[in-house]
């Protein structure tokens, strides 16, 4: 009987070098086809007999505008019909998942991934005599102090939210008051009702505010990724799977979602599933800056525990159907 493990093992150098060569390569998305004939080569060399099929999603710009939901329009859960998801996140998002371990959740455990866009409009003039305008500068300011009162005065605090700031962008000249101003932010909240309300509530503030400063605004909330919910019952089994890969205490349970989003929740929407993380920092080594952060690495050593989870989770739940 092959041992998924052993497996996963042996190849750990081997994916290491090849994940080094697709990040060398600009247009990696002509080397998706050859990674999946890889993977589905490497199986049937393994002697892995399948009672149903097993399909390898490779999807682009999963950042935005999100390669999970145009794959799901487009057809991906169809022919043959996808029945549950598994995926899979390798870093350090959750502090209490170290290094090779494995964290998990039974229901939310990411945020939805929303963002919104305000112009502010004044009227410009000369900086030396603002009386002949209307400063969208002054405007925005209020504007983005007073949005911070959404989470801290209307959110319930059991209930987590996040309302940020991300860009704002005005003025050409030190002296001269400009027409407008423009403000980027994004929100996190892990249900659909408190996403409506701050949706609402950030329009109400900003067009208090513009209104009561004789401006005017534009507003655009772009509702995105949905919150990540697993299905309790699908990771519980998956856990059988975790257990035949890793010792029992390196397995965490992650009660507190984190606020960051993902795209996997458009297939977690579809079908039952599970998103679970692989602890990947590791500090005697140096790694430990967080995701996004230009110094951004993983550890590549444990990288065949993910390969692993990945397949035997895969034959596992084939083999309860």
């Amino acid at each position: 009987m092959i041992n998924i493990v052993d497996e996963a093992k042996k190849l750990q150098d081997e994916i290491v070098s090849w994940r080094r060569d697709l990040h060398q390569i600009p247009e990696i998305g002509l080397e998706l086809p050859k990674t999946a004939a890889y993977v589905t080569e490497r199986l049937d060399e393994m002697g892995i007999e399948y009672k149903a099929n097993v399909k390898l999603l490779f999807q682009p710009a999963e950042e935005g505008p999100g390669g999970a939901k145009p794959m799901i329009e487009e057809g991906a859960l169809e022919d043959p019909k996808v029945d549950a998801a598994l995926g899979l996140h390798i870093g350090g998002i959750f502090e209490e998942v170290g290094t090779g371990q494995v964290g998990y959740s039974g229901g939310n455990i990411m945020a939805c991934l929303d963002s919104f866009r305000i112009k502010v409009k004044g009227s410009g003039c000369h900086g030396a005599m603002p009386d002949t305008g209307v400063d969208p500068i002054a405007i925005a300011a209020q504007v983005v102090t007073a949005l911070q009162t959404i989470v801290s005065r209307e959110m319930k605090p059991t209930n987590p939210a996040v309302v940020t700031i991300g860009t704002i962008h005005g003025g050409s000249a030190y002296n001269i008051i400009p027409n407008s101003v423009d403000i980027e932010g994004t929100v996190r909240a892990l249900d659909q009702d408190t996403r409506e309300k701050i949706a609402s509530s950030i329009e109400s503030i900003v067009a208090g505010i513009t209104k009561g400063m004789h401006g005017d605004y534009e507003y655009e909330y772009t509702f995105g990724y949905p919150p990540v919910s697993n299905d309790p019952e699908f990771t519980e089994g998956f856990l059988d799977t975790v257990r035949k890969v890793i010792d029992e205490e390196d397995m965490i349970e992650i009660k507190d979602p984190t606020m960051g989003g993902e795209d996997m929740a458009y297939y977690l929407e579809e079908v039952p599933g599970t998103f679970f993380f692989l602890g990947g920092f590791n500090k005697e080594k140096g790694i430990v800056y967080p995701h996004h952060h230009p110094k951004f690495m993983v550890d590549e050593d444990v990288f065949w525990k993910g390969t692993a989870l990945m397949a035997q989770g895969a034959l596992d739940w084939l083999a309860k159907q």
